[in-house]
């Protein structure tokens, strides 16, 4: 649309969307389906808000609450893929791998990807066949069409769930009414610049909140597809550990020799055919390529270093060098003295002091990094007693997920030697 007012406008395609049996504030005895419709004008470049409803949700966070329906609804569909729906599991994971192969002495060889064009070449008629299919086996793996989501997120004891859930807790939706809403997403995937009303064909919006989990769900499909167990076939691999968060891909393989024929044939598999192999044409294709820097995994925000029979994963500490430097190449925290509250200061380092335990394998690269983070904290005028509290902080942020106890006996010693 062109040269019009842009609110007349939405408003004139609104009224063309809409059905006389509608009912604006009510859904009450009707099917699962949306039962009006609404965009809401954003700024220049931001996608329209789409706000539709038949069901007991919130309207303003519709697709928020779809997007958490079709997270889980992927992690209990049954499905063989690889999505890491909780990056914290890769410190266990490796933990075991490398376990495993030093019990029986195996090799160890790993890769990492980045999976190119993501968001925007999926085609939307294929990814709502692929959501379908999701749905279908789903259903049958878990014998029902319904997916429970938390009313409140702050209770955190209650977690999505499949199945009905009349507690009371929980928003009860059906699988018919959440393809629906994403179709209606899809389908109104609109934007202005200007006085120019724009509507977005190909690929998944950014920003929104559906585009990453029917991102994950479009891949999912491709590695459910394509069963990897016949590679140990007559080869010295013993064991493949694959996963992928979003668009970044990690795989490791254990072998029972040094002779890497079998692996790399592995691993130019998963470059040339893996995804999206025959689905879209040869210039709109999803395509693995190599990281960057092969160490690097989840934007750079870990590095998982192995030789060859050991493997673990360090935190990325992008101010590595601030001890020699006395500079920090990033400048991700605010100085001491900087118009802001302290404690909104002092949670930011601890938020890199809680990442930095969850991903990295052995406790003497922590000492490295705590090292140079209090280093860091120095330059930007912290004190000891001040870096005590970001440790307490951060001990409380581990405390009831993955407690460590390298930064309790840090704060003890601390503050043994502040009272001193």
């Amino acid at each position: 649309m062109i040269g019009k007012h842009v609110e007349s406008s939405v408003l004139e395609y609104i009224a063309s969307r809409r059905c006389d049996d509608w009912f604006k504030h009510s859904w009450a005895g009707k099917p699962e389906k949306l039962s009006y419709l609404y965009l809401t004008v954003k700024d220049d470049g931001v996608r329209f808000r789409p706000i539709g409803s038949s069901t007991p949700l919130a309207h303003k966070t519709l697709l928020s609450h779809v997007s958490t329906a079709l997270c889980g609804i992927l992690l209990y569909s049954g499905l063989r893929h690889h999505t890491y729906h909780q990056t914290f599991d890769l410190k266990p994971d490796i933990s075991n791998l490398q376990s495993f192969a030093a019990a029986h002495n195996f090799y160890i060889h790993k890769r990492t990807w980045d999976i190119k064009n993501f968001y925007t070449e999926i085609n939307k008629s294929i990814l709502i066949i692929r959501i379908s299919f999701i749905f279908n086996y789903y259903t049958q793996h878990n014998k029902t069409s319904f997916f429970s989501i938390p009313k409140y997120k702050h209770r955190s004891k209650h977690k999505p769930k499949p199945g009905k859930d009349s507690s009371g807790f929980y928003h009860q939706l059906h699988l018919g009414m959440i393809l629906n809403v994403i179709i209606f997403a899809l389908d109104t995937a609109f934007f202005k610049l200007g006085v120019i009303i724009l509507l977005q064909i190909l690929g998944l919006v950014m920003g929104d909140p559906l585009s990453p989990n029917l991102a994950q769900c479009f891949v999912a499909f491709d590695e459910h597809h394509h069963s990897l167990t016949n590679w140990s076939i007559n080869s010295n691999i013993v064991r493949v550990f694959q996963k992928r968060f979003m668009d970044d891909a990690i795989a490791v393989v254990l072998t029972s020799t040094p002779d890497i024929t079998h692996v790399t044939r592995f691993f130019d598999f998963m470059v040339t055919g893996f995804y999206e192999h025959d689905q879209l044409p040869h210039n709109r294709r999803f395509l693995l390529k190599p990281s960057k820097d092969d160490n690097k995994y989840l934007d750079s925000d870990i590095i998982v270093s192995k030789d060859a029979r050991s493997i673990k994963i360090i935190y990325h500490n992008k101010n590595a060098s601030i001890i020699q430097t006395h500079e920090q190449d990033v400048g991700r925290f605010l100085d001491k003295h900087a118009c802001a509250p302290f404690s909104q200061k002092i949670t930011a380092i601890a938020n890199v002091l809680s990442r930095a335990h969850r991903f990295t394998s052995f406790e003497h690269d922590l000492h490295i990094l705590l090292t140079q983070l209090y280093h860091e904290c120095s330059l930007l005028h912290y004190t000891s007693s001040d870096f005590c509290l970001i440790v307490l902080a951060a001990v409380r942020m581990l405390h009831k997920t993955d407690p460590c106890e390298l930064f309790i006996q840090l704060a003890h010693a601390l503050r043994t030697r502040q009272r001193l």
